[in-house]
């Protein structure tokens, strides 16, 4: 009986020991943490007023103006840049309530890539 108990114990411990090491190693999702190579003094401010053309919630990015827009919280060297999104009337807001055709207002860093990382999106009144 002593037996019985223990192989099943050391069963489910096996289970479990193979479902950790399934688990543990996947990898983040898109808009985790990720390498930028990212310079304040390279970059170009840029301001839009323009329509979303298209959004991606997993990777943290929006098209406006046909420039691809990320939205960041990153930190280089002492500085940290953070993507404050607003709604209209100026209250903080997620990503996930603008939607494709929202009118914005978008002020940012152009990247020599040509992407925009972007300080400031606020949604604006039809």
């Amino acid at each position: 009986m002593d037996y019985m108990n223990r192989l099943k114990k050391s069963l489910w411990l096996a289970i479990l020991m193979v479902c950790f090491a399934v688990v543990v190693p996947m990898q983040p999702c898109d808009a985790s943490e990720r390498k930028f190579n990212f310079d304040f003094d390279a970059s170009d401010p840029v301001g839009y007023r323009a329509r979303i053309m298209a959004i991606n919630y997993a990777k943290a990015q929006l098209v406006v103006a046909e420039q691809t827009v990320l939205v960041v919280d990153l930190i280089s060297g002492e500085q940290r840049f953070s993507t404050a999104l607003k709604n209209a009337k100026g209250k903080s807001i997620a990503l996930e309530l603008f939607e494709k055709g929202d009118l914005v207002l978008i002020e940012g860093l152009r990247q020599p890539d040509g992407s925009i990382i972007a300080s400031f999106i606020q949604k604006l009144n039809r």
